[in-house]
């Protein structure tokens, strides 16, 4: 009879436990999908602002700055990420490239200068990022995490990325 109860007490406790870690990992998603697009707002309003965010640009007016953040060591991977999204960019968004009204950087987070953006955009990993600036203020961000997803179909990932955009965009396609 004992070892009847030590094996259930044995299997309750595993499936309390697994229970728990369950909701653990699902609040850390929710938390992390939370953090996926940011706003950054003037503090005089009272809105929350991401540390680092509002970063100045060198030119007033609207523009979208797309960012390709990476480490040094790099996986084939994370270069056809890089590859897929500047082939995206470069031939969607020409004309908006030439203008100015969109920008295209690749950005080594490992280099001590750009260690920042991984507190600015809370990267956990290598990323494309949108963000709108509003005469030289970042407004807002947006961290497309379906490139992971993506990125074993090379339309569906430019496609992804150039509707991202465009959206990000919005009327400054037509400016």
């Amino acid at each position: 009879m004992k070892v009847k109860n030590i094996v259930t007490l044995t299997l309750l406790v595993f499936i309390i436990a697994s229970v728990a870690f369950l909701i653990f990992k699902e609040s850390r998603y929710e938390m992390k999908n939370n953090f996926t697009e940011g706003t950054v707002s003037n503090e005089k309003s009272g809105s929350m602002e991401s540390p680092g965010a509002a970063v100045k640009t060198n030119e007033p007016g609207h523009k979208v700055i797309a960012y390709y953040f990476h480490g040094t060591r790099r996986c084939p991977t994370c270069r056809k990420i890089e590859a897929y999204t500047t082939e995206s960019i470069k031939t969607a968004f020409a004309e908006q490239l030439k203008s100015g009204r969109l920008e295209f950087h690749v950005v080594n987070v490992d280099e001590p200068q750009n260690k920042h953006y991984i507190y600015d955009y809370n990267l956990t990993t290598k990323s494309v990022v949108l963000a709108y600036y509003l005469n030289g203020e970042q407004t807002r961000w947006k961290n497309l995490q379906r490139v992971w997803q993506y990125v074993v179909n090379k339309q569906t990932f430019m496609d992804y990325i150039e509707n991202e955009t465009k959206d990000y965009l919005g009327e400054l396609l037509y400016e």
